[in-house]
């Protein structure tokens, strides 16, 4: 495969070589319902495929399922701590209700490879 250089005008240049793939995961858990100003336990997430080793980012959110005037608009919810797991197996994580009320949540990850 043949690469090229585009030179600019600022004598900046940038290659047209390919870049390897992304590799990235995403998933889902369902964390059922969390109890008010209270931490879930540790949750254990394995990756469908493992990651080749550690140097990969990833990102969680939580989503609450309750519609409004449930709380879920104003609720504080979130993941309080994501720990890698050895050789990219998967991640430990946490969410945290902070909120004066229970809350089902759903904790959702993208995770990837640097």
């Amino acid at each position: 495969m043949r690469t090229v250089a585009l030179d600019f005008s600022d004598g900046s240049y940038q290659s047209t070589a390919p870049e390897a793939p992304l590799v990235y995961q995403a998933a889902r858990v369902d964390m059922g319902t969390i109890a008010s100003a209270t931490p879930s336990l540790v949750i254990s997430l394995p990756w469908t495929v493992p990651f080749a080793d550690n140097n990969y980012t990833v990102t969680g959110q939580v989503v609450i399922l309750e519609t409004p005037p449930a709380g879920a608009a104003t609720a504080i919810v979130c993941i309080g701590s994501i720990e890698l797991q050895a050789n990219g197996a998967g991640i430990n994580f946490v969410v945290c209700n902070a909120d004066g009320v229970p809350h089902h949540v759903v904790a959702q990850f993208i995770a990837i490879h640097d």
